[in-house]
């Protein structure tokens, strides 16, 4: 991957920084490489022509700025364009290790409300506390924490204030008890907020996240996808476990994340008896779990072809969305998605 010389035209397209490291992807391509001192690294087309509507970079650059934040994934770089676009223009192996972000993803994620706000401020607090009581230094990334708009991307008007924004939100968590400010944008957690975010990940009735549980390798990539779409397409937001980062152990992590799912989505196309354990898991404790399988493998290991195993027993008196390619996984899963969960 080459570097390529900066210039008043190369920014950052998220935040419009200019301090930000940009390497090309191949000879005259047109996607590159980021490394924003605010946003993080990602893929994205050139800002020069996104600006002047050369490609099109549909997001609500302030809400993908929270969306980034409150979803790392550490090494993975997130791919900020149609994936067809990436596809089709990266030329180097520097990085294979993308996933894709698109409008609609950012959306159906960003909260509707103050009190919405309130709930992931509170446990990406609890998340980045290393114990009960610790103090949280987030001044380096307070804006991106408490949902500041700017005037850059929301059509809010010049001049806007930050510090307004920083100042509501931080007396209002201050006010009604829920955080200690020791200055500095230094807060430590107190009772009622551990009390509140309990309650929360206890019953995430109303949570927008989807627990995907299927093998993890190359092979299931364009499987992956197909579910991802499909669950973006229903308004929902999809979870996998190795795109999380975490301190935790990964088991107790993985618990947390189907406890805190609205449902879960197996896929047995390719075996994974860990799988089928997070499902069953979700299934104890109340969730809808929709289970996917492709054609091929349902026909060879399942006995439509009249000698194979059948489904065990867990799900065999389960409907099974049986899918003939990715395009046909992407749109009946969709329609399942909306009509079994709403």
């Amino acid at each position: 991957m080459g570097n390529i010389q900066l210039s008043s035209g190369n920014t950052c397209p998220i935040c419009g920084c200019n301090d930000v490291e940009i390497n090309s992807c191949g000879y005259e391509n047109p996607v590159y490489h980021y490394c924003c001192p605010n946003c993080g690294c990602f893929f994205a087309p050139s800002s020069r022509n996104i600006r002047f509507g050369r490609v099109k970079f549909s997001f609500n650059t302030n809400h993908l700025r929270e969306y980034l934040f409150y979803h790392p994934h550490g090494d993975l770089r997130p791919v900020l364009c149609d994936k067809d676009y990436y596809d089709k223009h990266i030329t180097t192996d520097d990085y294979v290790e993308v996933y894709n972000v698109t409008p609609e993803m950012v959306e159906n994620w960003y909260p509707r409300n103050f009190s919405e706000k309130v709930d992931l401020i509170l446990q990406k607090l609890d998340d980045l506390a290393e114990y009960d009581g610790a103090y949280i230094k987030a001044g380096e990334f307070i804006d991106k924490l408490f949902f500041c708009e700017n005037a850059r991307s929301s059509g809010v008007k010049e001049g806007c204030d930050n510090t307004v924004q920083l100042e509501y939100m931080s007396d209002f968590l201050t006010e009604n008890g829920y955080v200690k400010h020791l200055g500095n944008y230094t807060y430590q957690l107190l009772p009622k907020a551990l009390e509140r975010i309990y309650e929360l990940r206890k019953n995430q009735s109303n949570s927008k996240n989807v627990f995907v549980s299927m093998a993890f390798n190359d092979g299931t990539t364009p499987t992956r996808e197909a579910i991802r779409t499909a669950i973006v397409n229903a308004g929902y937001s999809p979870e996998f476990i190795d795109e999380i980062i975490h301190n935790r152990q990964i088991v107790p992590e993985m618990f947390r994340l189907i406890r805190e799912c609205r449902f879960l989505i197996l896929d047995i196309s390719d075996p994974n008896y860990g799988a089928y354990y997070e499902a069953g898991y979700a299934l104890g404790l109340g969730k809808e779990v929709i289970i996917c399988c492709s054609d091929e493998v349902f026909r060879k290991d399942f006995g439509a072809e009249g000698k194979y195993r059948k489904p065990h027993f867990d799900i065999a008196q389960k409907q099974l969305l049986i899918w003939s390619d990715y395009d046909d996984l992407t749109q009946k899963l969709t329609e399942w998605i909306k009509a079994i969960v709403g």
